[in-house]
């Protein structure tokens, strides 16, 4: 695609070397296989140049020794991950406003299908016993978190103590405790908490995507 053929349809060049952190020296030593492998097949020399050059142009792209692409990357992605989650929210309250006015439409519809008047407290009897569509929906006298795995397995304080349990045996584990060892473990025990509180019926979590998350490890 670069040099004339085919287009090339994939990830820009610095989106797909970002999370690999390739140094200037390494750069150098793929320019020089490119260099002998023209050599090798025969190019001619004024192509070679030129494709050599246009190499060139690409170590901006591919090397990141200072990480700079790879926080670009970062970036990019939790921006993405930030608008899906905004569409997603949009969507399902328009969902849920389209199911409660469904509902009442029918309840409108049932009481003017009504054939003969009736007595006023009938009525009323029967305006009464009629189910609302969020209380139908949420339940009466409770709330969505009240029903939720979150309140269940024992709220805010009980999901801390078992996150936190977690990570101790973690840090414990030799195995476990070398692969964390780079990494802030509070910070992530604190965003576990907060994305299986969200998982399990509690507050929403607002960060970016598992798989982001995980994307560079």
């Amino acid at each position: 695609g670069e040099w004339g053929g085919q287009p090339y349809v994939g990830s820009d060049l610095w989106i797909s070397h970002a999370h690999l952190g390739v140094s200037n020296a390494q750069y150098d030593t793929m320019m020089k296989l490119y260099s002998q492998a023209f050599k090798k097949e025969k190019v001619p020399k004024a192509e070679t140049q030129e494709c050599m050059a246009s190499l060139e142009k690409m170590r901006e792209a591919t090397v990141d020794a200072d990480r700079r692409l790879k926080n670009m990357y970062m970036k990019h992605t939790e921006a993405l991950a930030r608008k899906a989650m905004a569409e997603r929210r949009v969507k399902e309250v328009a969902e849920r406003v389209a199911k409660l006015t469904l509902e009442a439409k029918r309840q409108e519809t049932a009481e003017t299908a009504v054939a003969q008047p009736r007595p006023k407290m009938h009525m009323l009897a029967k305006r009464a016993s009629m189910v609302n569509p969020v209380t139908k929906a949420i339940g009466p006298g409770s709330t969505r978190a009240s029903q939720t795995l979150f309140a269940r397995i024992g709220g805010e304080l009980k999901l801390q103590e078992v996150v936190a349990e977690v990570y101790t045996t973690m840090k414990a584990d030799k195995e476990l405790s070398k692969f964390f060892a780079r990494f802030k473990l509070a910070a992530l025990q604190e965003r576990t908490v907060q994305y299986l509180r969200g998982e399990w019926g509690g507050a929403s979590y607002t960060g970016a995507d598992l798989w982001i998350s995980h994307a560079h490890l």
